[in-house]
C-alpha cells in the first residue's frame, strides 16, 4: 500500500503540467478574442466562458497538489508507524483544520484514492474543454 501512495502521489504531481497547458489555452483563446473580436456581447460570454474554465482548473490543481503532497505525507509516516495510525491522525488534523466533514473520517485508501483520481480526470476534461472552446473561437473567427 506504501507503493501505490508514493505512485499516486506522483502521477498527481503532473497536474503542474496540466495547469501550464490550461494557461496557454487561456491565453490564445483570449488573444484570438481580442485579436477578431468585435467587442459584442458574444465576445464578452467567451472571455467569461473561458475566465470561469481557467478557474475551475486552477482550483482542481490547487487541490490535488495538496492532495499529492498529502499522500507522500503519509507514505513516508507509514514507514515507522501503522498506517492506520498515521490515517487516524491525518483525519484529525483535517478535521480540526475544517478541511474534511467529520463524517468521512476513516474512509478506506482505496477510497481515497479514486477521490484523488477523480480529481485528476476531472482536472484533464476542463482541459479539454478548454482547448475545445479554444477551436470552437478559433473556428468561428475564421
Amino acid at each position: 500500500m506504501n507503493l501505490q501512495l508514493v505512485v499516486l502521489s506522483k502521477l498527481l504531481q503532473s497536474t503542474t503540467g496540466l495547469l501550464i497547458s490550461a494557461y496557454v489555452a487561456a491565453i490564445l483563446t483570449l488573444w484570438l478574442i481580442i485579436q477578431f473580436g468585435n467587442v459584442m456581447l458574444f465576445d464578452l460570454l467567451y472571455v467569461l466562458i473561458c475566465l470561469v474554465l481557467l478557474g475551475i482548473q486552477h482550483y482542481l490543481s490547487l487541490r490535488i497538489k495538496f492532495d499529492s503532497a498529502l499522500l507522500a505525507t503519509v507514505a513516508e509516516c507509514s514507514q515507522t508507524q501503522s498506517l492506520e495510525q498515521t490515517t487516524k491522525e491525518l483525519d484529525l488534523s483535517l478535521i480540526n483544520l475544517k478541511l474534511m466533514p467529520a463524517n468521512k473520517c476513516g474512509r478506506a485508501w482505496e477510497l481515497r484514492e479514486l477521490g484523488c483520481l477523480a480529481l485528476f480526470k476531472l482536472q484533464i476534461v476542463v482541459l479539454c474543454l478548454q482547448y475545445f472552446a479554444f477551436i470552437c473561437i478559433f473556428l468561428l473567427y475564421k
